[in-house]
């Protein structure tokens, strides 16, 4: 069944629930939708269940209207977090048709973004909210790193945090007088090891962006082969932040760490005020190369269906019994 694709910055609570039908059992859509009609700052962009004219029309008009020549693909599967192609990378718009046909096939979507690039987020955040003990764990990697590399486990951080989650009816208060704990930061050695890591995993997705992981089991390529690839490719398409910080961690500021840690307070409050308790759940987020930050999704620790955030659309936001 052809679904419609939808354009992110449209979305607002009066009409989420219209683009959570569209995006069904897909957590990155869902999450990313409901964050947006929240008020919290989600990329723009489009995302196309199948590929359709109306498709080909959004994508073509957000991409002339910026100035877009790439954009950042991500990609979702129903019922799945996880799956072997992997997202997060940018792509010519001319390219885009057919990328969303290819997953299609594979019963995934696309999620077509204003394309930040990876090489050019100076932190990355990962945090797990853990409602029952109230607290939070939040993960940093820093420049040119990105959140799949906490995420997936690809790396290990680069500083690691425990602050407090207040209840819920204080979640929205400052946090002027909030402290948190730093219970790692990681030593120059590591730091460097983990340089080399992430310029190897740049060479292998430029070979393959979509299967990095094959050309990381191939025989036929070194890591140090990887690692000259990206490095020749980040200097000579100007995005040298990584290379800038080759030797020793710069550790995340107050003010971008005190950033993210309010927009995590606002999404766990919003969340509850509309009767939305996930327990243990993961938020991610990175401070993009125009230092602004952005969130990217969250997950709930046990799995369950979107249809428990689709449920809790506010009452006036909902069709009536066979309405459209």
């Amino acid at each position: 069944m052809k679904k419609h694709s939808i354009e992110i910055s449209k979305i607002t609570l009066s009409n989420l629930l219209s683009g959570l039908d569209a995006v069904r059992g897909c957590w990155k859509a869902t999450t990313m939708l409901w964050m947006h009609a929240m008020g919290l700052p989600v990329l723009s962009g489009i995302i196309v269940p199948n590929w359709s004219e109306e498709a080909a029309t959004l994508v073509a008009g957000f991409s002339r209207r910026n100035k877009f020549s790439d954009l950042l693909l991500r990609i979702d599967k129903p019922g799945q977090r996880w799956t072997a192609r992997r997202g997060g990378y940018l792509l010519p718009v001319s390219e885009a048709q057919k990328t969303s046909k290819e997953l299609t096939r594979e019963r995934m979507i696309a999620i077509f973004l204003e394309p930040a690039s990876p090489y050019s987020n100076h932190y990355a955040l990962g945090a797990l909210v853990i409602p029952d003990e109230a607290k939070i764990v939040v993960e940093v990697v820093g420049a040119g790193f990105d959140a799949s590399d906490i995420l997936r486990s690809d790396l290990q951080p680069h500083e690691r945090f425990e602050i407090p989650l207040p209840a819920e009816g204080n979640r929205k208060t400052s946090l002027a007088n909030r402290a948190w704990d730093r219970t790692y930061l990681i030593g120059s050695a590591a730091y460097r090891e983990s340089v080399a890591q992430r310029l190897a995993k740049i060479g292998a997705r430029l070979e393959n962006p979509a299967f990095p992981d094959r050309v990381f089991n191939s025989a036929s390529v070194s890591r140090k082969e990887l690692i000259s690839r990206a490095m020749a490719y980040l200097k000579d398409s100007g995005q040298r932040l990584l290379l800038r910080h080759s030797t020793d961690y710069e550790p995340i500021t107050p003010s971008y760490f005190g950033r993210f840690v309010r927009g995590l307070y606002s999404l766990m409050s919003g969340l509850a005020s509309y009767g939305i308790h996930l327990g243990a759940t993961s938020v991610s987020s990175s401070v993009i190369y125009d230092r602004k930050l952005v969130f990217w999704d969250f997950f709930p620790a046990k799995r369950m269906d979107t249809s428990t955030l689709a449920s809790k659309v506010p009452p006036s936001t909902r069709r009536p019994p066979g309405g459209r």
